[in-house]
């Protein structure tokens, strides 16, 4: 998926499947969907950074296999001036049925 495309407040939901290298020499993220299928999105940095945690806040790193929802927040600006994606992630830390 291409989060220049999405709405601020659309996102999606599954299970955390990690990252893998992409043709930009960059990361892709992936999520397996409730029905099974896994869809592939680019990590920008502040995404990247929600998945790693934060110390600082108290965020641990996200570990593959736990559901999460990514939801796009839009363009934001930084107190630098630069203009970038911005991301909301969701843990759901119940277990997963198998």
């Amino acid at each position: 998926i291409s989060w220049k495309n999405k709405t601020p407040g659309e996102g999606i939901e599954g299970v955390w499947k990690g990252t893998s290298p992409n043709q930009f020499d960059s990361e892709d993220g992936s999520i397996e969907l409730a029905d099974g299928r896994t869809v592939r999105f680019g990590m920008p940095t502040a995404l990247a950074k929600r998945f790693e945690g934060d110390p600082e806040r108290g965020d641990e790193p996200i570990e593959v296999g736990t559901r999460v929802k990514i939801v796009y927040e839009g363009k934001k600006t930084s107190k630098k001036g630069n203009v970038f994606h911005d991301f909301s992630v969701f843990v759901d830390d119940s277990p997963i049925p198998f």
